[in-house]
Parts: C-alpha cells; sequence; structure tokens
C-alpha cells in the first residue's frame, strides 16, 4: 500500500465502487473483482483492485482498517476460507462489515412467491446465528448486527416474482403476455397482473413487514484467544 498513514478499506466484490468512492478522501481504496471488466472499471476510478484476496494477501503487507462484504457471501460455497482470509487481511483494530440475506426471509420469500431461491442464485443461507458462529470460527467477534428495515422495494419485488411464478403456468394470463414478441407491449401490459399478484401476496404480510437481509459488524480477535 502506497500510503501507510491513511486508513485503508477493501470492498470484497466491490461492484462498481459506490461503496469505495463514498468514503472520505483520507481512505486507501482496494477492490476485489472477478470480472477483468469490472477489475478496469475499477482501476480507471482511483480504486487499486485485485481478482482474489490471495492477490491482496501477497501484493499488500499493510493491513486494511475496513474489510466489507455486501451481499457476496451466499454466492460463496468456501466461506470459510474467504472469512480466514478476511481474518488474515485485517488490522488488529479494524472491522469487518457482512451484509447477507436473511435466511428466514428467504424461506418466507420462496412461501410468498412461489420462486425457490437455489444455486446458482444462493450457494448458502445464513441467519444472524450461524454467520455468528463461522466468524467466531474465522477468528472474528461479533460487535452487532443490524437488521434490514422493510421497504417499498420488498413490496415491488416480491409482486414481480409472483408474476414470474404465476406465468410459468403455459394457460395463464402472464404466459400469454409473455409470449408477445414486442418488449414494448409486454411492458404495458405485464402491470395489470399486479393487482392479483398482490392479492395472492396479502396473506404472507409478515414477510413483507421485514427486510430480506442483515449485516453484521465484527472486529479480529487476538490470535492466542482466537487458537483457545
Amino acid at each position: 500500500m502506497s500510503n501507510q498513514s491513511s486508513p485503508a478499506a477493501i470492498d470484497i466484490g466491490a461492484g462498481d465502487g459506490a461503496f469505495l468512492l463514498s468514503l472520505p478522501g483520507k481512505w486507501s481504496r482496494f477492490g476485489v473483482e472477478g470480472s477483468s471488466t469490472t477489475r478496469a472499471l475499477l482501476s480507471n476510478r482511483g480504486i487499486a483492485v485485485s481478482r482474489d484476496l490471495a492477490e491482496v494477501a501477497s501484493a499488500h503487507s499493510q493491513r486494511f482498517h475496513l474489510v466489507t462484504m455486501f451481499q457476496v457471501l451466499e454466492h460463496l460455497a468456501n466461506f470459510a476460507d474467504t472469512l480466514a482470509m478476511c481474518r488474515k487481511i485485517i488490522h488488529p483494530m479494524g472491522k469487518l462489515v457482512i451484509s447477507v440475506p436473511d435466511c428466514d426471509a428467504m424461506i418466507a420469500q420462496e412461501k410468498a412467491t412461489g420462486i425457490p431461491d437455489m444455486p446458482p442464485n444462493h450457494i448458502n443461507k445464513w441467519t444472524p446465528n450461524s454467520l455468528g458462529i463461522a466468524l467466531r470460527r474465522a477468528g472474528f467477534s461479533v460487535d452487532r448486527t443490524v437488521p434490514e428495515k422493510a421497504s417499498l422495494a420488498t413490496l415491488k419485488g416480491a409482486i414481480y416474482q409472483r408474476v414470474v411464478a404465476d406465468a410459468a403456468d403455459p394457460h395463464s394470463i402472464g404466459a400469454q403476455i409473455y409470449r408477445i414478441r414486442s418488449r414494448r407491449a409486454r411492458a404495458s401490459l405485464l402491470p395489470i397482473l399486479a393487482i392479483p399478484a398482490a392479492l395472492r401476496l396479502a396473506k404472507h404480510w409478515r414477510y413483507l413487514l421485514r427486510g430480506g437481509s442483515f449485516a453484521i459488524v465484527a472486529h479480529p480477535i487476538d490470535d492466542e484467544e482466537h487458537a483457545a
């Protein structure tokens, strides 16, 4: 790392770099992205980017004061190695912030929308308890858990998924609309299905009143405590 005096942040699965770019100017910004196209975009935006965490560990000696993973861990089969690598690269006084979909919310979503949540969408499901256990095994202590609040986006997403699931029936109105070749015509007709879809979701109101994700903030414990 070029500036040893400034705090350093690394976002694993950095996307377009929006979070890193939102940090105050004093921060050194690093990202991890598997896509060469996205790495080029991040690099052009002044973010030092690596292909994976192993490359980060070998290229940088200073540890990171902030390590983040937003909606990433649920897509990783080998999550234990990823968390162990986070422990390796984090500063002793650093913070790890992870957000993932909530397992209970995903199960409720399946029942409400009729669309199963399974690979290749999500490889695993997390609860605050199970993620806390995985973090402790990797050498972290959980500071706090922050649940996502319900939002209009949750309702809109559920209605859309219900419409898509209903359209799987070839005799449904939704299926007939999806057969229309004109994208503009489909877009104008699909909103008609929102009302019956919303009515079908009414009995799942408890699911609609909760957020679909949670975040955990953790810090590394010292090596002796971890070994014990």
